[in-house]
């Protein structure tokens, strides 16, 4: 069944991706204001579409100042957002948030240059970073937050709001480290112990295989056990017929 339903879905995803490229070039002849809000009204139509051919539905929930705990303060409905924090969990995390705001983001480089998606990665003004260079990393936080300020100081400013998944990294590698890579992976260790008040263990990789190919053998003894099981069943209730079938 799966080899004939993911195809459809694939055909189906990229269908939309195609329409969605097309319907924001047909946008892109209409004044300032007016492109912006059509590339993104007719955008987060398709990219609902294209969840859906994936197989995704998805559900907002609107969360109210009220329902949070006191730690959080009320929100001002009369500031205008300037960006969204997410968490990042999934392949399709920026594709849900594209249905829903049609938000830009940080992508790197290369996007631009993609077919089809390379165009609609400029309509949303994303930020592109060279990953692979230490300086366009660094600028990426400037560029966005220079966006924001721009954005929150200017109320005709069309420009998408910024999607933000904080994956900062929390450890970074000494020179001792870097060279002594058991090293490093001990200190870490150590240190994600420590941060999420975890215990300890002493496991090895070996241990968990061993782990783990003891559940799969535990699972197939079990499903033996069920075969045979149905099996002696089935010839006990056919011996119990034989007697009253040989009767009639």
């Amino acid at each position: 069944m799966t080899v004939l339903v993911l195809p459809i879905r694939f055909v189906l995803a990229s269908l939309c991706v195609v329409a969605c490229n097309i319907t924001i070039r047909i946008a892109s002849v209409l004044p300032d204001g007016a492109r912006q809000d059509t590339s993104a009204a007719v955008g987060k139509l398709w990219c609902n579409l294209c969840l859906l051919s994936l197989g995704f539905f998805v559900r907002w929930v609107k969360v109210t100042s009220e329902q949070l705990d006191n730690d959080y303060p009320a929100s001002d409905m009369s500031v205008k957002a300037v960006g969204i924090i997410s968490n990042h969990c999934s392949w399709a995390d920026i594709l849900i948030h594209l249905s829903r705001s049609f938000p830009s983001f940080a992508a790197r480089d290369g996007t631009q240059n993609l077919p089809l998606i390379g165009y609609i990665s400029k309509v949303v003004q994303c930020v592109f970073v060279e990953r692979n260079k230490e300086a366009g990393a660094k600028g990426v936080s400037a560029a966005i937050l220079d966006r924001m300020i721009a954005k929150g100081s200017d109320p005709d400013c069309k420009d998408r709001p910024i999607l933000l998944f904080p994956e900062l990294p929390v450890y970074n590698p000494s020179e001792a480290e870097r060279k002594d890579p058991a090293l490093y992976a001990s200190n870490l260790r150590t240190l994600m112990v420590k941060f999420g008040k975890f215990e300890p263990s002493n496991a090895t990789y070996e241990d968990k295989m061993e782990y783990h190919q003891l559940i799969r053998n535990g699972k197939r003894k079990a499903s033996k056990q069920l075969v045979e099981a149905a099996s002696a069943q089935h010839v006990t209730k056919q011996d119990e017929l034989s007697p009253a079938s040989s009767t009639s």
